[in-house]
C-alpha cells in the first residue's frame, strides 16, 4: 500500500495558482459532480478523499447536504479554506489527515470520490467502512497531456482496478468520457514557466517548440494564451456489497 507521503501531491505555490486557472477557465470538475449525483440520493453526504485545492468540492457544495474535504497537504487544505470562506460555504468541513488511518465516521456518508488520488488497491476497504457508495475517477490515458517532447507515458491502472473489482465480485459499473482541462496563461513567460515545471529536465528547444505548436491566444480579460487539452477519463461506480 502506497504511504501518505507518496500520495502527497506537491502543491506549491505557483502550482496552485497554475490549476487555480486552470480551473477558472474550464475544468472536467462540473461533469465528475454531475455524474455523482446521477448515482446519490437528493442533498447526500459526501466525502472529497484527496480534495487538493477543492476543484470538485466547488461543483458539489451547493447540492450536498453534508461535504467533508480531505487531503494530506496542508498548502492546499489551507488554499481551499480561504476559498471557501470567501465563497461563504461555511457548511463545508475540511480535513488535512490521511483517510487510510482516520476512523471511519458514526454516520456513513452517501459517497466517497477519489479524483485522481488513487485507485482501487489503495482506497476499496477503507472507502467502503465510510461510505455507501464510491467513485473512483482515473486516467484512461498513459499520455502525459503537456508534454514538450510529444507522447511520454504516466501511471495508468484503471484496467487492473477493474479486473480487481470483478474478482472479488463486488457490484460496480464504469463510463468512460473525455472532458475539456487546458491551462491558461496571463502571458507568454508564464507559459514557459508552467511548461518547465510540467517537464522538468527538459531542453529549453523542446519547450520553446512545443508552446510555438501549442499555444493558443485568448480574449479574456485575465488570460492571454491557452494551451488546449482534452483529458480522457474513467469513472468507476463501486456500490457496498
Amino acid at each position: 500500500m502506497s504511504t501518505g507521503k507518496e500520495r502527497l501531491y506537491a502543491w506549491g505555490e505557483d502550482a496552485i495558482r497554475w490549476y487555480s486557472n486552470a480551473i477558472s477557465y474550464r475544468s472536467f470538475h462540473r461533469e465528475v459532480a454531475e455524474y455523482m449525483l446521477e448515482d446519490l440520493p437528493s442533498s447526500p453526504s459526501v466525502v472529497d478523499v484527496g480534495c487538493g485545492i477543492g476543484a470538485l468540492v466547488m461543483h458539489l457544495a451547493p447540492h450536498c447536504g453534508r461535504l467533508t474535504a480531505m487531503d494530506l497537504n496542508p498548502a492546499a487544505i489551507h488554499h481551499l479554506r480561504r476559498q471557501l470562506d470567501r465563497r461563504g460555504l461555511s457548511r463545508v468541513e475540511t480535513v488535512n489527515g490521511d483517510f487510510l488511518t482516520a476512523p471511519p465516521p458514526p454516520n456513513r456518508f452517501d459517497g466517497a470520490v477519489f479524483c485522481l488520488a488513487g485507485g482501487v488497491d489503495i482506497f476499496l476497504e477503507a472507502g467502503l467502512s465510510w461510505a455507501d457508495t464510491l467513485f473512483f475517477v482515473e486516467n484512461a490515458t498513459s499520455q502525459r497531456s503537456f508534454s514538450s517532447v510529444g507522447v511520454q507515458t504516466k501511471e495508468t491502472y484503471f484496467n487492473d482496478d477493474l479486473n480487481r473489482l470483478r474478482e472479488l465480485g463486488i457490484p460496480h459499473s464504469y463510463r468512460f468520457f473525455t472532458a475539456p482541462f487546458g491551462q491558461v496563461s496571463t502571458d507568454r513567460t508564464d507559459a514557459e514557466s508552467f511548461m518547465r515545471h510540467y517537464n522538468p529536465g527538459e531542453s529549453e528547444a523542446s519547450i520553446q517548440a512545443s508552446l510555438n505548436a501549442r499555444l493558443q491566444p485568448l480574449d479574456h480579460p485575465r488570460f492571454r494564451f491557452f494551451i488546449p487539452n482534452e483529458k480522457p477519463l474513467l469513472m468507476i461506480t463501486v456500490r457496498h456489497p
